[in-house]
């Protein structure tokens, strides 16, 4: 009997750690590699439904190098081995461009789950998108809809491309759910997604991103424009370079930091802007509703415009350079935190006021809330300290 006992409890570790053993879903992996031609006339366009394209720029010359990697799980391993089997890549050549396009199962796949590897975070923002209820999503790819859930019972697949491009070859990729990674490029850039995340790092030239409802970062960008378009992910800008920056959002948190392009355009809907150590010489900042902190020593800025019709407004200046500020709020006042600043009169609604000398115009529409204004680095306390010692 005591035999029969520790046979049972070891059965049952086995079978806890064994999925497949207990009727769990199987995994099955199938790669390969492809060689792609690619020139600096000739656009790479890169497709895929699920998983993730990753994109590295190279100095060596020629093809463009892919390697493949396709993760399917199903009930068994016959159906996993099956579905990951009937993956097809297609390189085809379409006018002046070079295509890369993920091949899907004419029938049996849908629907179907994204697989997932990391902690899980992608896929929880991904799945935020089905709206009430777990019925899913519709995309539409090669000619099909197909029907993406959260369903562990529904067969899982996720391809995964990573790309070696040749510096100056124009890229152009979209994922319909999952991650875009590009980096180290040297051209121009078009990244677009549904659902999921786009992060572009160390390129030179113009990038521009259609996020859906992605997450965007941007970082290390140096060229001649940015531009990014969400409808519900956040953005985050890092060290970005670009001439011309444009970002509009319908919602999400937009968060730019120690960036210097000449022009600087922000749309938002809705969702907070920060901007931390920015240097444009032109900046537009308007959102519907939300607040925005707008952080600059003003060593390169002509002319700055900031617009919230709902929320506060916080300027963080550096105390070195004067400047000239028109702001609009309810109460026809603002708070000015250890910033010296003298009145020099009012028009309507608007009143002025300059620091110094003058120098850069500053306009603040804050229509519903407040305006503060404070030095760029000093802390609660040191404007404590500064009050208490006047």
């Amino acid at each position: 009997m005591r035999r029969r006992g520790v046979l049972a409890i070891l059965s049952a570790l086995l079978l806890a750690a064994a999925p497949g053993i207990a009727g769990g879903p199987e995994k099955v992996e199938k790669t390969w590699t492809l060689s792609i031609p690619a020139s600096r006339s000739s656009t790479l366009r890169v497709g895929n439904l699920l998983g993730s394209i990753r994109i590295r720029g190279t100095s060596e010359q020629g093809a463009a190098s892919l390697a493949v990697r396709v993760v399917a799980s199903a009930r068994t391993a016959d159906e996993a081995a099956k579905l990951a089997g009937s993956v097809t890549v297609d390189v085809v050549r379409d006018g002046s461009a070079t295509g890369v396009r993920v091949g899907l199962p004419p029938e049996g796949a849908s629907p179907v789950r994204l697989l997932e590897e990391d902690d899980g975070a992608l896929l929880r923002r991904i799945v935020s998108l089905f709206g009430r209820g777990d019925e899913g999503i519709d995309a539409e790819y090669g000619g099909r809809t197909f029907r993406i859930v959260d369903d562990r019972k529904a067969p899982g697949l996720a391809v995964h491309l990573d790309v070696a491009v040749p510096f100056d070859v124009p890229i152009a990729v979209r994922q319909e759910f999952g991650s875009i990674r590009v980096e180290v490029v040297r051209s121009d850039v078009r990244a677009e997604a549904r659902g999921g995340s786009i992060e572009i790092s160390r390129g030179f030239g113009s990038v521009a991103v259609d996020g859906g409802e992605a997450t965007v970062r941007v970082s290390s960008l140096q060229g001649i424009s940015l531009e990014v378009a969400t409808g519900g992910g956040a953005v985050e800008l890092l060290d970005v370079r670009a001439k011309r920056t444009a970002v509009r959002t319908g919602s999400g948190a937009i968060l730019v930091r120690d960036s210097g392009p000449d022009d600087l355009t922000i749309e938002s809907a809705s969702g907070s802007i920060v901007l931390s150590g920015i240097e444009p010489v032109r900046a537009e900042i308007r959102t519907s509703s939300g607040n925005v902190d707008y952080a600059s020593y003003l060593k390169r800025t002509r002319r700055a415009v900031v617009r919230s019709d709902s929320g506060d407004v916080v300027l963080r200046l550096g105390e070195v350079i004067g400047f000239d500020l028109a702001a609009e709020t309810p109460a026809k006042e603002m708070r000015a935190l250890g910033m010296e600043m003298t009145s020099v009169g009012r028009d309507g609604g608007v009143a002025r006021y300059r620091r110094g000398a003058g120098g850069p115009d500053l306009e603040v529409v804050a229509a519903a809330g407040s305006l503060t204004v404070r030095p760029y680095g000093a802390s609660r306390l040191d404007l404590l300290v500064r009050k208490s010692g006047e």
